[in-house]
């Protein structure tokens, strides 16, 4: 079974860090990726009436309980 993709909105707070893709609705910016650090408020696109989208692709590993502190 396939893990569902965490996709968030702005005014989201990040609640897991990683690389996300960023993707606007209106296409004035091509899809872009940025590193993004959980408990952080995702922000709105200045041009208006645009909708941005946060995908997650990969988490960072400090997500992964293997490399947590025993």
């Amino acid at each position: 079974m396939a893990t569902p993709k965490l996709v968030l909105i702005p005014g989201s707070l990040v609640t897991t860090s990683g690389t996300y893709r960023v993707m606007h609705s209106t296409g004035h910016l091509g899809d872009a990726e940025c590193v993004l650090l959980k408990d952080t408020v995702l922000p709105r696109c200045g041009k208006d009436g645009c909708q941005v989208t946060f995908t997650l692709v990969t988490p960072h590993v400090s997500e992964d309980p293997d490399f947590k502190d025993a």
